[in-house]
């Protein structure tokens, strides 16, 4: 049997007959609060043959997808430290770890073409200077779990109980053969 799960306006996924909180808030040029000039934030597409060049990100791509694969994270990487509503790279005392991704990853084929960026060099690491011409295929789209409000391009899981139940279906159904689409319209 295939299921198709269906996401609608980046907000909610019904699925199963159950509609859970999925987001996809975006940071980018295009008015979300990527800064280009100002700090390190410069991200990197994952190409098919293995390329990784400077993108700016973009929304999870509008189609239907396979759900190629369901995996628990045991170890979330923290990718900060928060104390009283502030973000720290170091963790400081009574601060706590943010994780970027958390509690499950759920992999689709979703892909779509974006434009490469120019960069330049910075204090810290290379900073954005204008999109190129050059447009390649950019994949690696799935929903997961965050502590942060925005991604780079995935789906956010807004509850843990509702991710962990989304998983573990998918997972029993695979178990039975059963394949799953997602569809975000």
């Amino acid at each position: 049997m295939n299921t198709i799960l269906v996401w609608k306006d980046y907000e909610k996924l019904n699925a199963f007959g159950r509609e859970i909180d999925v987001t996809c808030l975006v940071r980018n040029e295009l008015g979300t609060g990527r800064m280009l000039r100002e700090k390190n934030e410069v991200m990197f597409t994952f190409c098919p043959d293995g390329r990784q060049l400077p993108y700016m990100p973009r929304r999870f791509p509008k189609g239907t997808w396979d759900i190629t694969k369901v995996e628990k994270i045991k170890n979330p990487e923290i990718m900060a430290w928060e104390k009283d509503g502030q973000w720290f790279a170091k963790e400081i005392p009574g601060s706590r770890p943010v994780y970027y991704m958390k509690w499950w990853k759920i992999w689709t084929d979703a892909h779509q073409l974006v434009h490469t960026w120019s960069t330049i060099p910075g204090e810290k690491g290379p900073l954005y200077d204008h999109p190129n011409d050059e447009v390649v295929q950019d994949t690696g789209y799935l929903i997961h779990g965050s502590d942060s409000i925005t991604t780079v391009g995935c789906g956010r899981g807004i509850n843990e109980p509702d991710l962990d139940w989304l998983a573990l279906k998918i997972i029993d159904g695979r178990a039975n053969d059963d394949s799953f689409q997602l569809e975000v319209i």
